[in-house]
């Protein structure tokens, strides 16, 4: 079956379907193009700056001669000295536009589990700048900081709902794996459930997969893949041959595989965003950025008044927005035709959207309560005949499924769900 070539308004209705028929949603696989525009360097850069220290002149060498030098000398440096290198590079990069709809994207449930090589710490803070919050709404495990048997149990449980497992290291904790000796392979237990994962349906972006440890996780059996980079996957590569034999495999080249570009269209069609933007340039995707994120504002201001309140409301507001965002981007000729003409459009758009925000926030949250519940029962039945030694953790994880329990009932509450009834368990759970 020969790779064909897709696009992102086709991917956008199968993430969308899945959402709605309550599948697992695409595995998420993030490489080193995913950062450029957020300002981290590329690996010529990094290579450059390693030169730098070892006081070589390599430029009479071969590219691969380069390499090779590049990891002896990378392998010999200490973890103090390859830290202060490493961060000296990625210390000023910040989220690009393709990060934060990222993040969007993740905080609307489009994305469960995220694997990076990655060890910038730019998705964390896309997360934090959409208003997501670590371990209620994502949670971050690095491959070797964190215990393996921790990681694999935390990534069973359904909450936090993102999870981000970093598996090349992190700044923060100083493990970075570089050379082909560090990234051959994972540990075993975790190489099964990382193979696990790029068995379902992935999308994979800004990265070449040329990573040893990463490829002995592909196999040629499971979900459909969408590779995204500016260039098609090269013939023969591990890869290309795993996209050809995956049923429903697709590839996205071009403008359209450049991560930001990418991430901003994927946005747009899986949200019907309620403004439209008459600009050229790169510039629209920044201002379309600054509009949307001040009318929800607005809207978090407005959204328990009445519907005749909210309309008044948006009708004497919504000029003073356009006015602000024609004076951030310092672009005069912004338009926003519809909305300028009829305010009350953009009202009844913003409480429709409002409504059907909350109705999937409390559907998501009533799935995840009947998913601790059923852990609870399960739980509480091994507890009946439990040894000893084992008992001790079993109440441990009862009282986080109830914590949790406990959590979900709560923020369904905000929402102004109706608080759920107590479920009992039958007398044979409840004693002892």
């Amino acid at each position: 079956m020969a790779l064909q070539e897709g696009n992102i308004e086709t991917l956008a209705r199968l993430m969308q379907a899945r959402k709605q028929e309550g599948e697992e949603p695409f595995v998420l696989v993030l490489g080193a193009g995913a950062s450029l525009s957020s300002g981290s360097p590329g690996m010529d850069e990094i290579i450059a700056r390693i030169q730098e220290a070892s006081g070589r002149d390599l430029s009479a060498l071969s590219e691969e001669e380069i390499k090779a030098e590049f990891y002896n000398v990378l392998g010999n440096l200490s973890d103090d000295q390859r830290y202060l290198l490493l961060r000296s590079l990625f210390e000023n990069a910040r989220p690009s536009m393709g990060y934060l709809r990222l993040a969007e994207l993740a905080r609307g449930g489009y994305f469960k589990y995220i694997l990076t090589t990655n060890f910038d710490w730019l998705l964390e803070d896309a997360f934090k700048e959409v208003g997501m919050t670590v371990n209620k709404d994502y949670a971050v495990f690095v491959v070797e900081k964190d215990e393996e048997s921790q990681i694999l149990r935390q990534l069973r449980f359904p909450r936090p709902p993102v999870k981000v497992l970093k598996l090349h290291g992190d700044l923060s904790a100083r493990i970075f794996k570089f050379t082909p000796e560090e990234i051959f392979e994972f540990p075993e237990k975790l190489e099964k459930k990382i193979a696990d994962l790029l068995s379902q349906a992935l999308i994979i972006v800004g990265h070449s997969m040329r990573d040893a440890d990463l490829n002995r996780c592909i196999r040629r059996e499971g979900g459909a893949i969408w590779y995204v980079n500016p260039e098609a996957p090269k013939v023969n590569t591990l890869i290309w041959q795993a996209t050809n034999v995956r049923k429903g495999s697709h590839y996205i080249r071009g403008d359209d595989g450049v991560f930001d570009i990418f991430f901003t269209k994927l946005y747009s069609q899986l949200y019907e965003i309620p403004i439209s933007v008459v600009i050229s340039g790169t510039e629209a995707i920044e201002v379309l950025e600054l509009i949307q994120n001040s009318l929800r504002k607005e809207l978090e201001k407005i959204q328990e008044t009445t519907r005749t309140e909210v309309q008044e409301y948006i009708q004497s507001t919504i000029g003073e927005i356009i006015e602000e965002m024609k004076r951030l981007t310092g672009i005069p000729a912004l338009k926003i035709p519809k909305y300028e003409e009829r305010p009350q459009a953009l009202a009844r758009e913003l409480l429709e959207e409002g409504e059907k925000i909350r109705s999937n926030q409390i559907k998501r949250l009533l799935k995840l309560l009947d998913q601790h519940y059923e852990n609870l029962y399960v739980l509480e039945k091994q507890k009946l005949t439990a040894s000893a030694l084992v008992r001790p953790k079993l109440l441990l994880q009862i009282e986080e499924e109830k914590e949790e329990i406990r959590k979900i009932e709560e923020e369904l509450t905000e929402l102004g769900y109706p608080p759920p009834l107590k479920r009992r368990m039958s007398n044979e759970f409840t004693t002892g």
